[in-house]
C-alpha cells in the first residue's frame, strides 16, 4: 500500500488501474478490504482507490476526534495529493456520509456519488448499534471505558457476523477473519468509541438533498442511494424515514457489509450508475 500525511498522521491506500477515478470508502470498523470484489473488478476499466480511512486499517490511529469533518477533510486531503478529477466515490456506513458531504462542499471535483447505507444518527440509533451509539453519545467517560475494554475473540466472531451479514460463508474466509480481529484492536475500539461521541457530527436529515442543495441544474451531483435488504446496522427501515433526496433508489441483498457477501449485486448498482452517465452524455 501507498501513503500520504493528513494532519501529521499516515494513511494508507491501495491503488490500482487506469481511467477515470473510482475512491471506494468504507465503514467503521473496517478496512480497504471490504470493497477487495469491486476494487479487483473496476480495476479493469478505471484507477481505483481504496484507503484505510484514519483510526482503521493500515493507517494510523491517533487520540483526535473523529468526526465527519475530519473525515471529509481526509478525502479532501487524498483526492488533493492524487490530483484526483471527476472522481466517482463510493461509500458505505460512514464511508457514504463522508462521500456525500464532500461532494457538497467540492462538486467540481465530483463526476458522481453512490452512497450505499448511510450513516446518520438516526439511521443507526434504529440498528443493531443504537443502544451503544446512545450510551457513548450521552456519556464521555462510558464511551472511554468500551474503548478500553477487550473484546473476546469469541464475541468480536459472533457478533460481527450476526451484526454484519446474513450468510458470512459467503464471504472470502481470509477476508472474513481479518475483519473480525480488527475488533480485538483497543486502538481501534478506542476510535470507534469516539466516532459514537461524535454522532452529532453526521447529523443531516436529507443528505443526498444538502449535495445538491445550491446547485444549478447543470453541476448537480448525481447520487445513487442504495440499502442492503437485511442490514442490522442501518436498517433499510431507517434509510426509507430520511428525506425524499436520500430515500434507497436501488435494493440490493444482503447485510451491511453486502459488497462482501453479495458483491454482483453491488457491483451491478455501481454499473448502472456509470450507464446513466454513459446515457446522459450521448
Amino acid at each position: 500500500m501507498d501513503s500520504f500525511r493528513f494532519e501529521g498522521h499516515d494513511i494508507s491506500y491501495l491503488r490500482a488501474g487506469s481511467g477515470e477515478p473510482i475512491v471506494f470508502l468504507h465503514n467503521g470498523g473496517t478496512t480497504h478490504r471490504v470493497w477487495t470484489p469491486q476494487f479487483e473488478y473496476f480495476a479493469a476499466t478505471h484507477d481505483v482507490i481504496a484507503p484505510d480511512m484514519l483510526g482503521y486499517g493500515a493507517s494510523a490511529k491517533p487520540r483526535v476526534d473523529y468526526t465527519l469533518g475530519l473525515y471529509v477533510r481526509m478525502l479532501s486531503a487524498l483526492i488533493e495529493h492524487l490530483d484526483l478529477r471527476a472522481v466517482t466515490l463510493v461509500g458505505n456506513c460512514i464511508g457514504a456520509a463522508t462521500a456525500l458531504r464532500y461532494a457538497a462542499g467540492a462538486p467540481e471535483r465530483v463526476k458522481q456519488v453512490v452512497a450505499i447505507n448511510i450513516l446518520t444518527p438516526d439511521t443507526v440509533a434504529r440498528g443493531a448499534l443504537g443502544p451503544f451509539i446512545g450510551l457513548a453519545r450521552r456519556s464521555a467517560l462510558a464511551a472511554k471505558l468500551l474503548g478500553r475494554l477487550p473484546v473476546p475473540a469469541a464475541i468480536s466472531g459472533r457478533v460481527f457476523q450476526r451484526t454484519h451479514f446474513v450468510d458470512p460463508a459467503r464471504v472470502d474466509p481470509a477476508i472474513l477473519a481479518d475483519l473480525r480481529g480488527r475488533y480485538r484492536d483497543r486502538a481501534q475500539n478506542r476510535v470507534l468509541m469516539s466516532l459514537a461521541a461524535n454522532m452529532r457530527s453526521f447529523t443531516a436529515a436529507d443528505p443526498v438533498a444538502d449535495v445538491n442543495a445550491d446547485a444549478d441544474t447543470d453541476a448537480k451531483v448525481p447520487v445513487l442511494t442504495v440499502w442492503a435488504a437485511s442490514n442490522h446496522i442501518l436498517p433499510l427501515s431507517a434509510g426509507r424515514r430520511l428525506g425524499p433526496a436520500s430515500q434507497p433508489t436501488a435494493i440490493v441483498p444482503g447485510g451491511h457489509l453486502a459488497m462482501l457477501e453479495q458483491p454482483e449485486a453491488v457491483i451491478a448498482a455501481i454499473e448502472s450508475m456509470f450507464a446513466d452517465a454513459r446515457g446522459s452524455q450521448d
